[in-house]
């Protein structure tokens, strides 16, 4: 069993969040899906998960915390795949690179951060998501999303900027790097997210209370069709980066996860 981390105070993650996941978790674990390369509209294309479905014409769009994809997120994607039948593809937007990176080249994690804004890494990525998955048969109306911690951030800014997706579920989402990394408003990207998009927020125990009910996120977006359930007893990061030899912390991640298939298929239908 391995411990959260004390020092983790940045403007991401809360406080005793979960650390990166140890590369011996989930080692001997095998995809089910492939490794693809996606083609955007940009000189740097995208690495990406996907695993395939043969039986609908539905997708989910999966966005990594800011680890990046590992054996874990893509136990996650494979998970959701089969709990769903959908289509399941997750963009490598940070292009192999992780929040240590940042703290490895001295870089620091907000002007890391910086370095993949919406308009110019995440909406090309995103487009290219789709492309991809419109070109294996998915309609391109019903393609939802997931998002752990930047994820979040990603699925509100991708609802708010152009209501590409039909609806969004983020576990212990990092919506504040909005204002901290690119000086703009959580509750302004809530508002616009919630206009088009049902999303369901669910916060850990650790995660700022502007999320949690009676929050100004977790209300704005709760009145246009979204919800909001707090795991009050893990913390940040527990579904990708947990240690899920903790029998509460897998209960947790497999309830949590199951709650989000039944979410996007009510907003799916």
């Amino acid at each position: 069993m391995f411990s959260t981390d004390n020092n983790n105070t940045n403007g991401c993650c809360p406080a005793n969040s979960w650390p990166v996941l140890p590369s011996t978790f989930d080692a001997a674990y095998e995809p089910k899906g492939e490794d693809i390369t996606l083609t955007t509209t940009e000189s740097n294309n995208c690495p990406a998960y996907y695993v395939s479905s043969d039986s609908t014409n539905k997708a989910i769009v999966v966005f990594n915390d800011v680890y990046g994809p590992t054996n874990r997120s893509k136990s996650v994607c494979d998970s959701l795949a089969a709990m769903t039948g959908f289509h399941v593809i997750s963009p490598d937007n940070f292009r192999g690179e992780t929040k240590d990176t940042a703290i490895a080249d001295g870089t620091g994690l907000q002007k890391w951060l910086q370095k993949y804004p919406y308009e110019e890494v995440v909406a090309p990525d995103l487009a290219a998501c789709i492309a991809y998955l419109t070109s294996k048969g998915v309609d391109s109306a019903n393609i939802g999303a997931v998002g752990f911690c930047w994820g979040g951030w990603a699925i509100l800014r991708a609802s708010a900027t152009e209501g590409l997706l039909k609806c969004g579920v983020c576990p212990h989402p990092s919506t504040k790097i909005e204002k901290w990394a690119f000086s703009g408003s959580e509750d302004d990207i809530a508002s616009k997210a919630a206009a088009s998009t049902p999303i369901f927020l669910m916060p850990a125990g650790n995660d700022p209370d502007n999320l949690k009910p009676g929050g100004s996120v977790a209300e704005i977006l709760k009145g246009k069709g979204g919800k909001c359930v707090v795991y009050e007893n893990m913390v940040h990061g527990w579904i990708p980066r947990g240690d899920f030899t903790d029998v509460e912390v897998k209960k947790a991640a497999d309830g949590a996860l199951s709650a989000a298939v039944d979410f996007l298929k009510e907003n799916m239908k």
